[in-house]
């Protein structure tokens, strides 16, 4: 298509030459008038061939960050976020400990329950929260150092049965795991590879950096690393999971497993809480596949954008192919009748207004595919994942041009191929 833009140009340039002369009757435009409506047809075909071109590359991003694999099986689960409420729950640890159990036995006891768990934060929360340094016992940290970073969470005993998190070494938290009992605490693989490559850091203690807990916590397991917040990126800097039992904070978060609907979940989340403190209220009950799909809101809301403008240009170069051709052809009737009474078939006729659709499309296309390719090379840079599939997108637009720019172009081809060449003649 590039290659053949300057013969392309040359042709536009040498229509006025090639049509009847300006002024007689039944003559076609200037040459100037011809190449401004054929430049803006062939910036519509350009403009549509970028934007469906643009659809497809983000259509296939999103497929494949649709794919990725969260560390969690979100399928199944739904979630009640219950946020404190009251001097003697969002203050007082013991008592979350308590009214956190107590709801998760009673969830547990449900019919279609598979399991029930408690978190704070949940993954994939737009609200979540929880980072802070730690120290590593035995390794002091140099002057000024802030120490290991990572996020945090609380959870209850039955956390990973629920989200499905694999357990790669030692153990989970279990229900002995209480305030009076040594502080423990489970690491993820990020956190196990970053600061004890090549060891086992089941065993070890670490101490909070930005809590006035003073008392260490020994890592009993090692899970595996959960994406917390996007499928498009993976920010977390690892994680950090304590039992609910011995830490405290303003909400807990309960889920639910099923293998039905999630959805059906939502009564019974909603009564084991009010059974267990009626001045408690679930202010937010979603899915978590809701959540994670969620996390993909902005790329889906750019492929339903660009979806849109580009139905919209497509529309726009259709009737600019079919408005530009059937005003050409109504103008070179007298040519027409003649090339027909010399002896022209009426497939000569097609063949020569269709190969002006097919000049404009050749000359919009392939100005589109340098834009949509250039695009791509910036936009590989801005977004995750993006710029796979690219020939299989810039060759599907093409064809979805081709096509409708050949039957926007054949229509007035057929027209002037059916024209009686003695009327032609005596209208010129």
């Amino acid at each position: 298509m590039i290659a053949g833009l300057g013969p392309a140009i040359s042709l536009l340039r040498s229509r006025g030459r090639l049509a009847l002369h300006e002024g007689g009757r039944g003559g076609t435009a200037s040459a100037e008038k011809q190449r401004m409506r054929s430049a803006f047809v062939i910036a519509e075909v350009a403009a549509a061939f970028f934007l469906l071109a643009g659809t497809g590359l983000f259509l296939t991003s999103l497929e494949k960050l649709q794919s990725v694999d969260p560390g969690f099986n979100p399928h199944g689960v739904m979630a009640a976020m219950v946020p404190f409420s009251g001097q003697d729950l969002s203050k007082n640890q013991a008592r979350q400990a308590t009214f956190v159990g107590s709801v998760v036995s009673n969830l547990a006891a449900q019919p279609g329950v598979l399991a029930a768990a408690a978190v704070a934060p949940l993954p994939f929360d737009p609200d979540d929260g929880g980072s802070c340094s730690f120290g590593i016992i035995g390794r002091p940290a140099a002057p000024n150092d802030p120490g290991p970073h990572s996020q945090l969470t609380l959870a209850t005993p039955d956390y990973l049965k629920v989200m499905q998190i694999p357990l790669l070494a030692g153990r989970w938290i279990e229900l002995g795991d209480v305030a009076s009992s040594q502080r423990v605490v489970v690491i993820d693989q990020r956190l196990a590879r970053k600061y004890w490559p090549g060891q086992n850091p089941v065993g070890q203690h670490i101490s909070f950096q930005c809590s006035d807990r003073t008392n260490p916590a020994t890592i009993v397991g090692v899970v595996a690393t959960v994406r917390l917040s996007s499928l498009e990126q993976d920010t977390s800097d690892g994680m950090r999971y304590y039992p609910i039992a011995q830490g405290d904070g303003p909400r807990a978060d309960f889920l639910v497993r099923t293998d039905g609907d999630p959805n059906r979940m939502a009564p019974v989340l909603q009564r084991a809480v009010a059974a267990v403190d009626s001045s408690q209220a679930v202010s937010t009950l979603v899915p978590v596949e809701t959540l994670v799909s969620d996390s993909l809101a902005g790329r889906r809301l750019i492929v339903r954008m660009l979806a849109v403008f580009g139905g919209l240009a497509l529309l726009l170069a259709i009737v600019g192919i079919y408005g530009l051709i059937s005003y050409v052809t109504a103008q070179r009737t007298g040519e027409v009748g003649v090339r027909m009474a010399l002896g022209a078939q009426r497939i000569d006729v097609v063949q020569l207004i269709l190969s002006q659709a097919l000049l404009l499309l050749a000359i919009g296309l392939a100005i589109g595919a340098v834009l949509s390719a250039a695009a791509s090379a910036i936009l590989r840079k801005m977004f995750t994942d993006f710029g796979g599939g690219i020939f299989s997108s810039l060759a599907l637009a093409a064809l979805a041009l081709l096509l409708v720019g050949v039957l926007a172009g054949l229509i007035p081809a057929l027209r002037a191929a059916s024209l009686d060449p003695v009327k032609a003649l005596r209208t010129e």
